[in-house]
């Protein structure tokens, strides 16, 4: 029962301080208090980074927050990745992200983002781990294939580091201006020519009506 009223009292704290208006919108998570007061607090020439769970770039409850980031041109860096390598004690399915952010409002057109990067120079040693990984031990034979599979595919277009645009956010996701995944700069390039020579079939207004 004390438990219960220490959470209760947190969460009314952290909703009625002042600090946390971005990101106390239904269940409160954590990481993201950290991160909205980390981000307040960055110097005028300051930067941050963090690890967090990706849930930033999807999740409708943090949207105010992602939107703010990209808007106030504060995001520069996003990297995503699974944790089907077990980085972390928890399910393998689970996403983290790697994100640089700092003040707001600097001079920047992109965001340089990647959803399961390979960096070329390491390419070659990776797809050797995986060639003689034991999959047994951390990894499903599904996953390691799946992996392998994915892994050449990038070989041959280049690599996965995309360029995006703040627009890309409102183009891509008009209602909730979250994070789209592509795991390959000729998928975005097809979407984005798609989504702009079609309408949208439902458009929300700030207030969710439609």
């Amino acid at each position: 029962m004390d438990y219960y009223r220490n959470i209760k009292k947190q969460t009314f704290y952290s909703k009625n301080c002042g600090f946390y208006d971005l990101t106390t919108s239904g269940s409160i998570n954590l990481y993201a208090l950290f991160l909205e007061r980390t981000w307040r607090l960055i110097k005028s020439e300051g930067k941050v980074g963090s690890i967090i769970q990706s849930s930033l770039l999807t999740n409708q409850t943090l949207s105010n927050f992602f939107q703010e980031l990209v808007e106030s041109k504060s995001l520069e860096t996003l990297f995503d990745f699974h944790n089907r390598r077990l980085i972390f004690p928890i399910n393998a399915e689970n996403h983290f992200s790697l994100i640089t952010y700092s003040n707001s409002h600097r001079s920047r057109s992109f965001i340089l983002t990647s959803f399961s990067n390979w960096y070329e120079n390491k390419l070659q040693k990776n797809l050797e781990k995986f060639l003689n990984y034991e999959a047994e031990k951390k990894i499903d034979k599904f996953f390691q294939e799946q992996e392998m599979e994915e892994t050449k595919r990038r070989m041959d277009e280049g690599g996965s580091l995309i360029d995006y645009a703040p627009e890309d956010f409102h183009l891509l996701n008009p209602n909730t201006k979250t994070c789209a995944r592509f795991l390959r700069k000729s998928d975005i390039s097809i979407i984005k020519k798609a989504y702009l020579n079609s309408s949208i079939l439902i458009k929300r207004d700030d207030e969710g009506n439609i």
